[in-house]
This record gives C-alpha cells, sequence and structure tokens, in this order.
C-alpha cells in the first residue's frame, strides 16, 4: 500500500554507551511526520527488554518507562514526533529502579513518579543532535546508577544466554545454567526482567519463527516446530496467534503483501 504525500518515519540506532554497557542494550531514535487524517500503526513482537523514553509529540514532551510487553506491542503514531529511547538489557531495569521490573510490566510509567528532575532530562536529551541528546542521556543513567547488585548481573547473563542457545527449550535447562532451583529463578526472572522464564523461552521461540519467516527460511512450519521444540504444527500456531494475532502462515502472507 502506497504511503499518502507528507509521510515520513526515520530510526536510528547506536551503541549503548561505555559505562553503562553492561546493562544497557542500546540507544535508539524516531522522528514521524503523518499527515492529517491518517494514522500510521506499528506492531511489534518486542524483546523482552525494559525502555527508558523520552518523547515530544503534538501534546507536549514526556517521559516514560516502559516496560516488558508480553503480548503483541502496539503503537499509534499521528502528527508529528520525535522520541530517543534507552533500551536495556533483560534484567537491567534494577541498576536504575528500585522495584520490582514485574511493576512496570505491559505498562507506560512517567518517569517522573519513579524519579526528579525528569523535565531537564528531557529538555537534555530531546535537544537537536542525537549525540548531545544521548550524551545527556548517558550522564543521567550513569549518575541514576544505583549501588551493585549481583543479581543484575546474574539476570542479565542468564537471559543473554537463552538469546544465543537455541537449544534452551525448558526452564529446567535455565535452572542448570543459573545454578539455581526453579523457585529463586522464578523469584529472579520476576524483580529483575519482569516475565516468567518459562515465557521468556516461549517468546524468544516465537520470534525465531517470526525472523525465519520474514527472512524467506521457513517453507515448512512442521519441520519449524520440531527444530523449536514444539509438539507439533498446531501448538506452533497455537502459541504465534496467541501472541500476535495472525499464524505463521498469516504473517507470511501479510508480508508478501
Amino acid at each position: 500500500m502506497s504511503k499518502p504525500s507528507g509521510f515520513s518515519i526515520t530510526t536510528k540506532t547506536y551503541a549503548a554507551p561505555d559505562a553503562v554497557a553492561d546493562v544497557v542494550q542500546g540507544l535508539w531514535a524516531a522522528r514521524w511526520s503523518i499527515p492529517d487524517g491518517h494514522v500510521h500503526t506499528v506492531e511489534l513482537l518486542a524483546d523482552p527488554c525494559v525502555n527508558l523514553v523520552c518523547e515530544r509529540d503534538a501534546s507536549g514532551t514526556q517521559s516514560r518507562l516502559v516496560g516488558v510487553s508480553t503480548s503483541l506491542f502496539r503503537r499509534e503514531l499521528v502528527g508529528t514526533g520525535a522520541v530517543r529511547g534507552v533500551k536495556l538489557r533483560p534484567g537491567g531495569v534494577r541498576a536504575f529502579v528500585d522495584a520490582s521490573a514485574s511493576m512496570f510490566r505491559d505498562l507506560n510509567t512517567e518517569l517522573h513518579t519513579l524519579c526528579t528532575e525528569t523535565r531537564s532530562l528531557e529538555r537534555d536529551v530531546l535537544c537537536e543532535s542525537d549525540e548531545e541528546g544521548f550524551a545527556a542521556f548517558a550522564t543521567w543513567l550513569k549518575n541514576r546508577r544505583r549501588r551493585e547488585d549481583p543479581n543484575v548481573s546474574l539476570a542479565v547473563a542468564i537471559v543473554e544466554r537463552l538469546q544465543r542457545d537455541h537449544e534452551i527449550l525448558r526452564v529446567e535447562q535455565l535452572c542448570t545454567i543459573a545454578g539455581l532451583s526453579i523457585r529463586p529463578l522464578q523469584r529472579l526472572f520476576k524483580d529483575y526482567v519482569g516475565a516468567t522464564p518459562k515465557w521468556l523461552i516461549r517468546r524468544h521461540r516465537l520470534q525465531e519463527v517470526a525472523t525465519r519467516i520474514d527472512r524467506g527460511e521457513a517453507p515448512n512450519f512442521a519441520d519449524l516446530a520440531a527444530e523449536l521444540g514444539y509438539t507439533d504444527q498446531a501448538h506452533l500456531t497455537r502459541d504465534f496467534r496467541a501472541a500476535t494475532g495472525l499464524s505463521p502462515s498469516g504473517l507470511r502472507a501479510r508480508l508478501a503483501e
């Protein structure tokens, strides 16, 4: 479908600042201009990450903590706007916020409810230059960082291992990697990641399905289901539809359009 005249969306990504790279996955920026009378919908099967964002649109300027999205992330863009964001590593939010990550799951929380001086942060981050804006964000993160917490490093390491290893299909395997029994692992994920270990394994598999479809590398869904540890193709389809509202074949058809 052709875009209307005057429609534009630009996105950029940047490496994490060195001082906080152990808990920050990366930086991102977006600008949009949607002609009057039009709405652009963004849908993502998002990573299990918390994002810190500063945004300016027609309604004003705001800063938010965007929690882990356990369903399909959906955002409607209208008018003009700009946003700069920090994508934390899964498990990294507790380096900056003294509250369970599960409190923010599927929510947008205004940053001023968690810390002070957000107005100056928004002003400095939303300047004209990405370089200057993210330098201000990096300084804020460095100053905001709480005392060292070994559970932050542990949670980050476990999730990164899961994201690298496609053969991890059961929670018990994560327990072995972490050196924890199931209950302590579940508590760690609830407080530091914001979702259960079982959900992260499932999300990782579904993202792999979506990536394969996008690349045209999933000609046979029955074989893909077996490779990713599903009992059968119907099991994969149920999980994928529950997360995205589409079947794998439905996503492939949409991408083809």
